[in-house]
């Protein structure tokens, strides 16, 4: 481990964000409430997980039907 923020399952990680993108994850941010930009990318990641969980299953049920 690198960084003492890490853990067996974490990794610390550097991502750049273009300006806009920046803006509106720091709106976000202040408008839910989360603490920390890592809060927000967590989040994201978290959604975009599920969204693609989702439609991995509503393809599954689609090729059922077939």
């Amino acid at each position: 481990m690198t960084n003492r923020t890490e853990t067996p399952s974490e990794s610390l990680i550097t991502v750049s964000l273009p300006p806009k993108l920046h803006s509106d994850a720091v709106a976000f941010q202040h408008r839910s409430g989360f603490a920390t930009l890592s809060e927000v990318i967590r989040h994201a990641l978290d959604c975009y997980d599920d969204a693609r969980a989702k439609k991995s299953a509503k393809k599954a049920t689609k090729s059922k039907k077939k």
